[in-house]
């Protein structure tokens, strides 16, 4: 199958040279594990590893050296068999040129977002995965002519990761809005935390520290390391592929992204995936879309109510005495034999290609 693959972010990629990584190995040399920058990448490796032709529609940013690209004055839609649309950020650029309503055989969304109906107008789509149950069931009825099927995030590790020893402390790792920092705040209070941040919201006027290579000062770093709640440290935002100490914790936390009296989260916990990739259990928010996997499978962590301090600290309590029993490499191992088993974008790429045929 043809697959013209349509997606807006930035594209980070190794330099090309004799020993450059190949597409698989893409995860691991990148300056910071950001989801978008890796999943579209894995996702290409595994439809090409899988037979199809996979070319990089250029919307705004050159593709990776290693996929084919195709510049928007040269498309034909009869060239392909399916448009894959990824997330939110192509499609900036394919409303407004018109893209959407050529003769496309096939157009097909990957969507960890609402009001892809709005976002399109009277396109027609014939697929959307979406990235969580519950984003599928509120956003569905808005596109009742379209397939749905769910597809959702997995893991960025291609192969499981060597784990550390066991340090008691938390790992967070990712952006941190207000919301975010106080729970983590709240997390360090019971245990220290090991904390890596993309950005940090420093006050709730929406003050940003972005911690990202290049983008922070020494100054905002020092302040963003001072916020570090005592026993924790903060770091800068890091590939935690490559990071030793990443896998050295008893557990990894995933907050909710709002209060419980919003209701259920719609959106990915994306972390859930990595933080399980390293052999850690999780402590994981019950509103959250991943939670259910928790409650399928008591081991991969422990569930606490969002907003309620007694039900974190008594999660994160059972976490540490988890990590001091005899068999807690061996509970480790299963983690990873779990998210593995049927939770890699190579998985992920597979499911899209059925929710195509």
């Amino acid at each position: 199958m043809k697959i013209l693959w349509a997606y807006r972010g930035a594209v980070h990629t190794p330099g090309r040279s004799p020993l450059a990584a190949t597409l698989k190995d893409v995860p691991g040399q990148l300056p910071v594990t950001h989801m978008s920058a890796v999943n579209d990448l894995l996702l290409i490796h595994w439809l090409k590893e899988m037979g199809h032709e996979v070319s990089y529609l250029v919307l705004e940013h050159g593709a990776p050296w290693y996929i084919p690209q195709v510049r928007l004055r040269d498309v034909d839609p009869g060239d392909w068999d399916v448009l894959m649309v990824f997330k939110l950020h192509a499609i900036r650029n394919l409303v407004p040129l018109g893209l959407l309503k050529l003769p496309w055989r096939r157009v097909v969304f990957w969507a960890d977002f609402s009001g892809l109906a709005n976002a399109i107008g009277d396109a027609k789509v014939d697929t959307v995965c979406w990235g969580t149950s519950p984003l599928m069931g509120r956003e569905a009825p808005t596109m009742p002519r379209t397939r749905h099927t769910v597809v959702e995030h997995a893991t960025t590790f291609v192969t499981p990761p060597e784990m550390g020893a066991t340090v008691p402390r938390g790992l967070y790792a990712g952006r941190m809005p207000w919301r975010y920092k106080l729970m983590v705040e709240q997390a360090a209070n019971i245990c220290p935390m090991l904390i890596y941040s993309i950005k940090i919201e420093m006050d709730p006027k929406k003050r940003w520290i972005f911690l990202r290579p290049g983008q922070y000062t020494p100054e905002e770093l020092a302040e963003a390391q001072a916020w570090a709640p005592e026993g924790s440290e903060l770091r800068p935002a890091v590939n935690i592929h490559t990071e030793a100490d990443a896998s050295r914790a008893a557990f990894g936390f995933v907050p909710a992204t709002g209060p419980v009296r919003f209701g259920p989260q719609f959106y990915s916990a994306c972390k859930f995936w990595d933080y399980l990739a390293l052999g850690l259990p999780v402590v994981i928010a019950d509103m959250t879309p991943e939670a259910e996997h928790v409650r399928a499978n008591p081991g991969l962590g422990e569930l606490y109510t969002q907003d309620n301090g007694p039900s974190l600290t008594v999660a994160i309590e059972r976490s540490l005495r988890r990590a001091e029993g005899a068999d807690f490499t061996q509970a480790r191992k299963a983690i990873q034999k779990w998210v593995f088993g049927n939770h890699t974008w190579r998985h992920r790429a597979a499911e899209i290609m059925e929710a195509i045929a």
